[in-house]
């Protein structure tokens, strides 16, 4: 994985906009380019709702997140259509924060499997930390689950 980062707001800490690229075992690879400095082209408060844009582009086809929070499928050689899920533009960014409390104060109560587990959660932690070394040392890193 590879990573590069800046800082193009001045009176923030820490950055703002990022271009990753990574490779994965499998030979696919994936490219994220994500940039909270520049407005993208929709009314607010649109622009917080998915925090931009995001394709995934596989052997089989493409996934996207819209601005809007639509998510649509294009199967390789076949039409883009609308992936059908359940998302609110309820407060804040389809108000997140909310629904994971509400997730995981509902599993603590009735015992069942949360969504994702703490070692779900050490692999993001290792996939973060490897974008901060290859952006530091401006070379690949592999990741070490």
């Amino acid at each position: 994985m590879t990573a590069w980062l800046r800082r193009l707001n001045p009176v923030i800490k820490g950055e703002d906009c990022g271009l990753l690229v990574f490779e994965f075992a499998s030979g696919a690879s994936g490219q994220w380019d994500a940039n909270r400095y520049n407005e993208p082209a929709c009314p607010l408060p649109e622009a917080r709702y998915t925090f931009g844009e995001f394709l995934a582009e596989g052997s089989a086809g493409s996934l996207r997140l819209h601005l809007d929070g639509r998510i649509t499928l294009k199967k390789l050689g076949g039409a883009e259509t609308e992936v059908n899920y359940a998302h609110d533009r309820r407060g804040f960014a389809g108000d997140c924060v909310y629904a994971t409390q509400r997730h995981f104060i509902d599993r603590l109560l009735d015992g069942k499997p949360f969504e994702t587990s703490g070692e779900d959660y050490l692999i993001t932690t290792a996939v973060q930390e490897a974008v901060y070394q290859s952006a530091e040392r401006r070379a690949p890193v592999d990741i070490v689950s």
